[in-house]
Formats: C-alpha cells, structure tokens, sequence
C-alpha cells in the first residue's frame, strides 16, 4: 500500500493540451493528454517497426533470434517460416526442436529465476507422479513458501486467528 506521504514527494505527471488531434491527415485521432507525441499511436514514426535499408519490415524471430522481412514470417505466430516448417518437420518425425530456453540435458532451467542448474535432488524436488523433477528451484520454493506463509500470518492478523 502506498502512504500519503509517498504521493507528496511523488514528481507530478506530464501532461499535455486536452483536445489535440494526430496531425496526420485524414487521421481524427484526439490524442490523450499524457501523449508527448504530435501523433497518434498509429501514426508515431517512433514506434514504427524496424525497417531494412531495402524498404522491407522487417520482425523478430523469436526461435533463430534474427530479424526477418514480414514476407518470411508465419501468419499469425511469432515465428519465421523456416523455423515453422523444423519444428512441424521435427513434430512429424517425433523429435522436438530445442528452444533457445530450455537447459541441456541433464539440466533444468528453473522456472521462477531462470537459472540453469544440474538435474539433482540437492537442487530440484523429485515429482512423486513421475519419474521426473519439479521445474522450480529449492532456493525458489523457499522462498515462494516464506512468501506464503507471510500472507497466512498477515491475514491471521488481520482476520483475528482465523485464516480464509
């Protein structure tokens, strides 16, 4: 919860004319009052996306990593279409295509923190549903159960001894 006293020393916001419009013609856009730009967001050359010297939009892939032009991504996925076409190749022969998140094997990457870590005991807990580990940490579970059980006791307070 945020005090008063927080709101005080707080900077006060930038805000701009009331009733501007996009500049761009034909555009009618009114333009919100804490908007800096002369133009609306459709029309903001700033936040335009990343074109090529050759003219083409160009997008990111988020398996390879590269910039590709617009033309080489599939339709509706963040993903270029020779990254698509691996991955359903590989889906079709049985194998997976490794992401550029996933650990090697024999190592998991935690899923709150993001660490890599050796597949092991002294770091993960063993699922007792599967042969397999837990994708949380030790470390992140500690915490996460000192979080919990610090919302109980917050809320036993709160509540007279009682927890909802």
């Amino acid at each position: 919860m945020i005090a008063v006293r927080d709101y005080e020393l707080a900077e006060p916001v930038q805000t701009y004319p009331a009733g501007r419009r996009c500049k761009e013609e034909g555009c009618n856009t009114l333009l919100s009052m804490y908007n800096p730009s002369e133009y609306c967001a459709l029309h903001d050359t700033e936040d335009a996306p990343y074109v090529d010297p050759a003219g083409e939009e160009m997008c990111f892939c988020r398996l390879c990593e590269e910039h590709v032009p617009r033309s080489l991504m599939s339709k509706g996925r963040t993903i270029c279409k020779l990254c698509d076409n691996a991955q359903r190749r590989a889906w079709y022969r049985g194998a997976r295509v490794k992401r550029a998140w996933e650990a090697e094997p024999g190592y998991i990457r935690c899923t709150d923190c993001g660490e890599v870590k050796l597949a092991h005991p002294d770091n993960f807990r063993v699922d007792p549903r599967k042969p397999d580990f837990y994708k949380r940490c030790r470390r992140c579970e500690v915490k996460r159960r000192g979080y919990q059980r610090m919302k109980e006791r917050e809320q036993r307070e709160r509540t007279g001894g009682a927890i909802q």
